[in-house]
């Protein structure tokens, strides 16, 4: 999955369980700044923050 495709998926999801930007950056211990870059695709992010989205958002990012 590549940024542009990640970042959709997150967005998706996030508006899919009513949550705002600062709401789900909250939840995962970050911000609303990096959260919109990565809905964006114009960001990389930290392992830890994605496993967090993941269980948030009930996303499969990670296969392994």
């Amino acid at each position: 999955m590549g940024n542009i495709e990640l970042g959709i998926a997150i967005k998706n999801a996030r508006e899919k369980k009513g949550l705002t930007k600062i709401e789900l950056a909250k939840r995962i211990g970050s911000n609303e700044v990096t959260l919109w870059q990565l809905e964006r695709g114009g960001a990389n992010s930290t392992i830890r923050i994605l496993r967090a989205i993941e269980s948030e958002l009930d996303l499969q990012i990670f296969k392994i």
